[in-house]
């Protein structure tokens, strides 16, 4: 496969799939990317790529390993687990991948004022590019007024709204400066996309490819990505968002239509959901005890890795 970055570059993705077969026994058993991260796939993938790719002419070690590193920044287990050399989502990535370190090979430099995420096939940050319905072009938009009116519209339908919605909005609201408003958005969207992970029929999520196993798929890839970002503005300011943190339990205790919002997805018997909803929200409880009885220490690893400096200066509309 050719790239195109400015000079000539090919990497070739040969080895992809000898590299994802080895952890497809560990992939079947977790099913998603939102159950969780297996180190030893994600170090395979890592050596594996970095020798394929300095196996090309013209290349270095410091390139192919920037190119590794945005792979593995911007996809779940389960995106790469899918990647393939004839997959033009795939080509796509890696083209993305390239041009961002084609300088130096250095690791692109990461803005905090604007989100870099790519989630197929409802959002992508080049553009952007969002397919969520009807809300789509409102969200898109480049003017802040649009964004904002947009996600007012989408609040009147607030119950109905699907996670993909609330992550995409999270997004756009974020990019466009209403960051305190994008966290309670995010955070709204992490717990419905938990809420469908544990109320989904686990004998009918399917594999790659079935309407259960994506959903799940995506919401683990939003969390990753979009994360990335709103966490680190978010435990700026561990009071406010405890406050969110609260809000979003209170209101998440409330199940919505979820047959209506996702129609081709199966569903546990729904006498089942307010126990299992239950459980899910009390669960928050562990995260406003953590931001309560460690602000210092949060504070403290924020200023040794850099995240301080990077999002403190960020403010809210």
């Amino acid at each position: 496969m050719r790239l195109n970055t400015g000079t000539r570059f090919a990497v070739s993705l040969g080895m992809i799939g000898i590299i994802l077969a080895g952890c497809s026994e560990v992939h079947n058993v977790q099913q998603s990317a939102a159950t969780g991260f297996h180190s030893g796939f994600r170090s395979s993938f890592k050596s594996s790529f970095i020798k394929s790719c300095t196996a090309q002419v013209g290349t270095t070690d410091a390139l192919c390993g920037c190119i590794e590193s945005t792979l593995e920044r911007q996809n779940t287990d389960d995106q790469l687990i899918k990647m393939s050399a004839d997959d033009p989502e795939t080509g796509k990535k890696l083209a993305a991948a390239a041009r961002a370190c084609r300088s130096g090979g250095a690791q692109p430099a990461m803005d905090p004022a604007r989100i870099d995420a790519y989630v197929t096939p409802y959002y992508d940050s080049n553009g952007p590019s969002i397919h969520v319905g009807a809300f789509s072009s409102g969200l898109a938009s480049r003017n802040p007024r649009d964004v904002f009116a947009t996600t007012r519209q989408m609040k009147r339908q607030w119950q109905r709204l699907s996670f993909p919605q609330l992550y995409v909005a999270a997004i756009r609201l974020y990019d466009v400066g209403y960051r305190n408003e994008a966290v309670y958005w995010f955070y709204t969207a992490q717990y419905r996309a938990r809420q469908v992970s544990v109320l989904l029929d686990p004998t009918k999520i399917g594999n790659v490819g079935d309407p259960g196993f994506e959903l799940q798929a995506a919401g683990g890839a939003f969390m990753q990505t979009a994360g990335t970002w709103i966490n680190a503005y978010a435990f700026g300011h561990p009071d406010r968002l405890i406050q969110i943190v609260r809000r979003v339990q209170q209101e998440g205790r409330r199940i919505g239509d979820l047959q209506a919002t996702y129609p081709n997805v199966a569903f546990i018997d729904r006498r089942s959901w307010p126990a299992a909803n239950g459980r899910l929200a009390d669960g928050m409880d562990s995260l406003v005890t953590y931001l309560q009885s460690h602000k210092d220490q949060i504070a403290a690893q924020r200023a040794a890795n850099g995240t301080a400096a990077k999002f403190s200066h960020l403010t809210s509309k």
